[in-house]
């Protein structure tokens, strides 16, 4: 008997809008500034008594300071009658000998960075920033009068008789003059390529008359720009005690100041809690301790009580700030609801292992700060209370980070042994791999081996995390194979290819792998070479060549700077089969936030998630802060609905959902209930996918969302198409449905989710039949397709979209007998 099987679906189209909102942004500095006046008359300066340093106590400075000296230029009294003199011929002069050299606010308002006159400083910069000539705290920096000399502008650089050395630091540093005049032949810019004045130099404002303006930089030079082969540019600038003019506005093009550490180390950990030490609001909270390693990527305290939403600020300084200490990295987090909050350095800070630094605690925390009064940390103590008072023997429960590659472990790189990969892996999570408990004798596992299950391991059997695959040359499926130990003589059991041709593929689709390690085999031929090619989200990261010896085993491991997504193990000879044994894989470091992919936080059927994109950076899509989750089915397919709309979401959200970290973007949604959004997908049952919440251009804020899952209706898909009759009338709902993309398209596209039913003729007569929803209780843009066949083979018969306004309504002929 044949029959008649229909579609029912919905017709949808989505209007999205929002709109961007700017915010001002302010930096405010204090410092105590320091004078040296210098007296006009060489004769009577008693070069011995010029300090060398000047050093200041209680400043606030956001760079890292390598050295800070100041440089006086002392000028004869001719040399300074030939300046007035030339200066007379170009403009109004500023003819007090009164010259000023201090110390003052290492400014970068957002991204101004203005050097101190006189001062020998470094700058890490990132693209954005701004560079200008220095100031003594009275004129220089910002602005000046590029048109004359000695204008008065305060904006133009300062008389300071001195010599202001600054050096910009970042990755493929490329910088770009917009303003530049200095009154040549007495004043003076030098610019070299590296980190001091001994570096190749690049550019002499004083190489001939014209070269002290910007007119005559870009003739000398080709353009006003000068890139960097070392990662650094310094600057040297000699400035007269008589006349100045308005010096210099520099972009910074390219390059970075080194970011946050891509894998950081746990250095030193101070677990140990016994008392409630200290609270925040008891002020000038620090903790001292000595590194270990040369980079310092962070550091983390521990609360008494878990904390929500509050912020926590550390920073790391050379010194107290009382005592003239210099901060040399600050940041600051939001709790999560742990005990333990971690800040991490951007951009990471270079130490000396041995040294004393000081990690300084502020914020609006309200639990205590754990810690211990029996000096678990003896090279450390804690400082509280105002003035920074110092408790010897006392710890707070506190925790450093160093980067990888710094000599800790997580050192990027292939290893060739396990003993080496096991040391450089001891921070982190791992999983390894046996595959023991398989079959008995040689079997084909299919085409995936993978925790999901599959011919070889039930559910739950292999460790989550992986699959293991191959890549099929040929275009017949040939599967993988689990072979058991001594099958081929192989000592361990293994998984491999099945063919020659072939070649072995294992995926880490969770986006929170950066390392794994292996025993391969090459089972027929031995003593080949094997090509492992390494791949990351952006591409491929590195191929490397395993010597193997014999038919192995032969260790292999690598560690990356970024999460691994797949590897492929390959005989380029296509002479052998290519197996893997005792997989070890994970993430080596402090594991990746929920700020990324990589780090996604589990999210289930009926949780709600309170957070906050505020303290997030941008990692895709929209140009806003975003935060990860991760969802995973619990067996069977369900339609999952992603909500943001009950009301504790306080900024204009946009929602997405990923079938991978870097994978296809599977459903998104702006604007469902107001600036609030909304969407549903089809989870599988098994497969994870990758929620991310963000903002409508760069929004940001609080959010709350509602995890929710409804099982399909029965007749979601053909083979459960319910039967209806002649006269029957049918009620059901297409919202929770799915998108069936195996039905075939009539004359008119399928695109939304439907149901199905099935009515068979049994009458044996030609009869004509009317299907319709045009009754007034559907409420929605309707479809109707009519297949005839059965759900492997349809064959279309009619199908309709609006008959009635939005509804549908459709006709056809029966010959009784389908």
């Amino acid at each position: 008997m044949k029959k008649i099987t229909l579609l029912f679906a919905l017709l949808a189209c989505s209007l999205g809008y929002g709109q961007t909102e700017l915010s001002d942004y302010q930096v405010d500095s204090n410092s105590r500034m320091i004078q040296q006046k210098l007296v006009d008359d060489a004769s009577r300066i008693d070069r011995d008594a010029i300090p060398a340093t000047i050093s200041t106590e209680g400043i606030t400075m956001n760079q890292i300071v390598v050295q800070k000296t100041i440089q006086y230029v002392v000028q004869d009294p001719i040399e300074t009658q030939r300046e007035l003199d030339a200066g007379a011929q170009e403009g109004l002069l500023n003819t007090s000998m009164d010259a000023f050299v201090s110390e003052g606010p290492r400014t970068r308002s957002l991204a101004n960075i203005i050097p101190n006159a006189g001062m020998t400083e470094s700058f890490a910069v990132v693209p954005g920033d701004f560079f200008y000539d220095p100031t003594d705290g009275a004129t220089g920096g910002v602005g000046g009068d590029c048109t004359t000399t000695s204008s008065g502008d305060p904006g133009d650089y300062p008389n300071c008789g001195c010599v202001t050395t600054t050096t910009l630091t970042g990755t493929d540093l490329e910088v770009e003059f917009l303003e530049f005049r200095v009154f040549g032949t007495f004043d003076f810019l030098n610019i070299y390529d590296g980190p001091d004045t001994a570096s190749p130099q690049l550019y002499d404002s004083n190489l001939n008359s014209e070269t002290d303006t910007l007119a005559g930089m870009i003739t000398a030079n080709g353009s006003a720009v000068f890139t960097s082969t070392t990662g650094a540019l310094t600057f040297e600038f000699s400035a007269t005690t008589v006349v100045n003019t308005c010096g210099w506005e520099v972009e910074v093009l390219a390059g970075g100041g080194g970011g946050v550490c891509p894998a950081p180390m746990l250095e030193i950990n101070q677990d140990v809690e016994d008392v409630c030490m200290a609270n925040i609001s008891q002020t000038d909270l620090a903790q001292s301790y000595i590194p270990i390693e040369t980079e310092s990527a962070g550091a983390g305290v521990k609360f008494t009580s878990a904390s929500t939403g509050e912020d926590l600020t550390l920073s790391l300084w050379d010194a107290l700030p009382n005592a003239g200490g210099t901060m040399l990295a600050t940041g600051t987090t939001v709790t999560t609801g742990d005990v333990w909050a971690d800040v991490f350095w951007d951009p990471v800070v270079t130490v000396t292992p041995g040294n004393t630094y000081f990690i300084t605690i502020e914020g609006t925390v309200t639990s205590c700060i754990a810690g211990s009064i029996n000096d678990p940390y003896p090279d450390g103590e804690v400082y509280a209370n105002a003035g920074y008072q110092q408790f010897p023997n006392f710890d707070y429960t506190f925790r450093t980070y160093s980067c990888a590659g710094g000599g800790g472990g997580c050192t990027v790189g292939a290893y060739a042994d396990r003993p080496s990969f096991d040391a450089e892996t001891t921070v982190g999570t791992f999983a390894t791999e046996d595959f023991s408990n398989g079959p008995g004798a040689l079997t084909n596992c299919g085409e995936v081996i993978s925790s999901a299950g599959d011919g070889c391991f039930p559910p739950g059997e292999l460790e989550a995390g992986f699959e293991f695959t191959y890549f099929d040359q040929d275009g017949t499926p040939d599967g993988v194979l689990f072979i058991p130990s001594g099958g081929f003589g192989n000592a361990d059991d293994l998984v491999s290819t099945n063919t020659f041709l072939d070649y072995s593929i294992i995926n880490f689709p969770g986006g929170n792998v950066n390392s794994f390690g292996a025993d391969l085999y090459s089972l027929l031929a031995g003593n080949t070479t094997l090509e492992v090619r390494i791949f990351g989200s952006g591409g491929l990261i590195a191929t490397e060549n395993v010597a193997m010896t014999g038919i192995g085993p032969t260790f292999f491991g690598y560690i990356a700077n970024e999460p691994i997504i797949s590897v492929e193990i390959e005989d380029p000879t296509g002479t052998d089969v290519e197996g893997v044994a005792n997989l070890t894989f994970g993430f080596c470091g402090i594991p990746l936030t929920n700020d990324e992919c990589g780090g996604a936080t589990p999210v289930a059927c009926n949780d709600v998630i309170v957070g906050t994109t505020t303290d997030n950076t941008n990692t895709a899509g929209n140009p806003a802060p975003d935060e990860w989750y991760s969802f995973t089915g619990s067996g069977s397919p369900q339609v999952v609905t992603v909500s943001l709309c009950d009301g504790g979401t306080n900024y204009d959200s946009f929602l997405r959902v990923f079938d991978a970290c870097g994978g296809t973007e599977i459903a998104f949604n702006d604007d469902s209930c107001g600036l609030q959004s909304e969407l549903s997908f089809l989870s599988d049952g098994t497969s994870t996918y990758y929620i991310m919440v963000e903002g409508f251009g760069s929004n940001d804020g609080d959010f709350s969302m509602e995890i929710t899952c409804v099982d399909p209706p029965v007749n979601d898909e053909c083979p459960g198409a319910l039967p209806i009759n002649c006269g029957e009338t049918v009620v059901g709902e297409t919202d929770t449905a799915t998108f069936d993309a195996g039905a075939p398209v009539c004359a008119t596209n399928i695109s939304a989710p439907g149901v199905w039913y099935v009515f068979t003729d049994t009458t044996g007569l030609v009869t004509d039949y009317t299907l319709s929803m045009c009754d007034g209780g559907t409420d929605y843009d309707s479809k109707i397709t009519v297949y005839s066949g059965d759900c492997g083979a349809l064959v279309c018969v009619t199908d309709n979209d609006d008959t009635c306004g939005l509804q549908s309504e459709v006709q056809w002929q029966g010959d009784g007998l389908t």
